[in-house]
């Protein structure tokens, strides 16, 4: 069983409901952010469609997908944070 939390309703936008012309009209910081939102929205969907197939390869652990890949993964949420954290940074 995987040990799971998510803190989100699973709402996401998707990138084609934005044109270009909007992302020019914000600042680059906030379509960056934009963008991240998306993102982490995919990534939530990736998770999501493959949930079955990630508790079996990793049985009682929290795992950690970004841009549709499983980067890591542990059994101590903490540990996984700070391997994330080391090798990707913050973001």
């Amino acid at each position: 069983m995987l040990k799971i939390n998510f803190l989100n309703d699973r709402r996401f936008l998707t990138d084609q409901e934005h044109t270009e012309e909007e992302y020019r009209r914000l600042s680059p910081e906030d379509a960056e952010s934009v963008r991240a939102h998306y993102q982490y929205g995919r990534d939530c969907q990736y998770f999501d469609a493959h949930i079955e197939e990630l508790g079996v390869q990793y049985p009682d652990e929290y795992v950690a997908v970004y841009h549709g890949e499983v980067i890591d993964h542990d059994s101590d949420f903490a540990v996984l944070i700070r391997n994330i954290w080391s090798e990707h940074g913050e973001d």
